[in-house]
Protein backbone atom coordinates (compact mmCIF):
# COMPACT_ATOMS: atom_id res chain seq x y z
CA UNK A 1 0.00 0.00 0.00
CA UNK A 2 1.28 3.24 -1.36
CA UNK A 3 0.98 6.30 1.43
CA UNK A 4 1.63 10.28 1.10
CA UNK A 5 2.90 9.92 4.71
CA UNK A 6 6.13 7.99 6.42
CA UNK A 7 3.34 5.34 8.21
CA UNK A 8 4.50 2.28 9.76
CA UNK A 9 3.88 -1.26 8.27
CA UNK A 10 2.66 -3.99 9.92
CA UNK A 11 3.37 -7.66 9.57
CA UNK A 12 0.24 -7.96 7.72
CA UNK A 13 1.20 -5.70 5.15
CA UNK A 14 4.96 -7.51 5.19
CA UNK A 15 3.21 -11.10 4.83
CA UNK A 16 1.07 -9.98 2.10
CA UNK A 17 3.97 -8.24 -0.03
CA UNK A 18 6.05 -11.44 0.13
CA UNK A 19 3.24 -13.29 -0.61
CA UNK A 20 2.43 -11.59 -3.63
CA UNK A 21 6.41 -11.47 -4.82
CA UNK A 22 6.23 -14.99 -4.42
CA UNK A 23 3.41 -15.73 -6.49
CA UNK A 24 4.86 -13.24 -9.38
CA UNK A 25 1.27 -10.75 -8.40
CA UNK A 26 2.04 -7.44 -9.55
CA UNK A 27 -0.02 -4.53 -8.74
CA UNK A 28 -0.65 -2.95 -12.76
CA UNK A 29 -0.67 0.43 -12.01
CA UNK A 30 2.77 0.46 -10.54
CA UNK A 31 4.42 -1.44 -13.65
CA UNK A 32 2.75 0.80 -15.73
CA UNK A 33 3.85 3.79 -13.76
CA UNK A 34 6.90 3.02 -11.39
CA UNK A 35 7.46 6.48 -10.91
CA UNK A 36 4.34 7.73 -10.32
CA UNK A 37 3.04 8.94 -7.05
CA UNK A 38 -0.76 8.59 -7.53
CA UNK A 39 -3.37 7.72 -5.05
CA UNK A 40 -6.90 6.38 -4.90
CA UNK A 41 -8.08 7.56 -1.47
CA UNK A 42 -8.23 10.97 0.76
CA UNK A 43 -8.91 10.71 4.23
CA UNK A 44 -9.97 13.94 5.29
CA UNK A 45 -9.21 12.65 9.18
CA UNK A 46 -5.89 12.24 8.83
CA UNK A 47 -5.29 14.10 5.61
CA UNK A 48 -3.53 11.33 4.09
CA UNK A 49 -3.58 10.50 0.52
CA UNK A 50 -3.24 6.37 0.11
CA UNK A 51 -3.62 3.91 -2.85
CA UNK A 52 -4.80 1.22 -1.29
CA UNK A 53 -7.10 0.50 -4.39
CA UNK A 54 -5.39 -1.90 -6.59
CA UNK A 55 -5.50 -4.15 -9.90
CA UNK A 56 -3.14 -7.31 -9.32
CA UNK A 57 -2.24 -9.48 -12.27
CA UNK A 58 0.31 -11.93 -12.84
CA UNK A 59 3.85 -10.86 -13.73
CA UNK A 60 3.96 -12.89 -16.96
CA UNK A 61 0.40 -11.32 -17.93
CA UNK A 62 1.45 -7.46 -18.13
CA UNK A 63 1.41 -7.90 -22.35
CA UNK A 64 -2.43 -8.16 -22.29
CA UNK A 65 -2.65 -5.18 -20.73
CA UNK A 66 -2.94 -1.73 -23.14
CA UNK A 67 -3.45 1.39 -20.43
CA UNK A 68 -3.90 1.69 -16.74
CA UNK A 69 -5.09 4.78 -15.35
CA UNK A 70 -6.33 6.83 -12.11
CA UNK A 71 -9.78 8.21 -12.92
CA UNK A 72 -10.70 11.00 -10.58
CA UNK A 73 -13.92 11.03 -8.86
CA UNK A 74 -15.80 14.37 -7.01
CA UNK A 75 -18.56 12.23 -5.24
CA UNK A 76 -16.85 9.73 -3.15
CA UNK A 77 -13.07 9.61 -1.34
CA UNK A 78 -11.83 6.93 -3.87
CA UNK A 79 -10.62 7.57 -7.15
CA UNK A 80 -11.22 4.59 -9.54
CA UNK A 81 -9.05 2.75 -11.60
CA UNK A 82 -9.48 2.16 -15.46
CA UNK A 83 -7.71 -0.77 -17.28
CA UNK A 84 -8.00 -1.15 -20.75
CA UNK A 85 -7.03 -4.71 -22.05
CA UNK A 86 -5.63 -5.66 -25.59
CA UNK A 87 -8.57 -7.41 -27.26
CA UNK A 88 -7.29 -9.30 -29.87
CA UNK A 89 -9.42 -11.78 -31.52
CA UNK A 90 -8.27 -15.35 -31.37
CA UNK A 91 -10.06 -17.88 -33.43
CA UNK A 92 -11.56 -21.20 -31.98
CA UNK A 93 -13.93 -20.46 -28.59
CA UNK A 94 -12.55 -19.27 -25.50
CA UNK A 95 -12.82 -20.30 -21.79
CA UNK A 96 -12.39 -17.02 -20.17
CA UNK A 97 -15.18 -15.37 -21.10
CA UNK A 98 -16.41 -12.11 -18.98
CA UNK A 99 -19.86 -11.42 -19.05
CA UNK A 100 -21.43 -8.17 -17.40
CA UNK A 101 -23.98 -8.06 -14.64
CA UNK A 102 -26.92 -6.75 -16.92
CA UNK A 103 -28.08 -5.70 -13.15
CA UNK A 104 -25.94 -3.26 -13.05
CA UNK A 105 -27.38 -1.10 -16.18
CA UNK A 106 -30.39 -0.78 -13.89
CA UNK A 107 -28.81 1.48 -11.90
CA UNK A 108 -29.12 5.25 -12.85
CA UNK A 109 -26.45 5.98 -12.03
CA UNK A 110 -24.04 3.37 -13.56
CA UNK A 111 -25.84 4.69 -16.81
CA UNK A 112 -25.24 7.89 -16.44
CA UNK A 113 -21.13 7.19 -15.73
CA UNK A 114 -21.36 5.26 -18.93
CA UNK A 115 -22.90 8.24 -20.86
CA UNK A 116 -20.66 10.71 -19.54
CA UNK A 117 -17.61 8.43 -20.26
CA UNK A 118 -18.44 7.82 -23.69
CA UNK A 119 -19.02 11.95 -24.24
CA UNK A 120 -15.30 11.92 -22.95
Amino acid sequence: MDRSSKQKINKEITSLNDTLVQLEIIDIYGAFHPKTAAYTFFSSAHGTFSRFDHILGHRDSLNKYKKVEIIPTIFSDHNALKLKINCKKKSGRTTNTWRLNNMLLKNNWVREEIKRSRDT
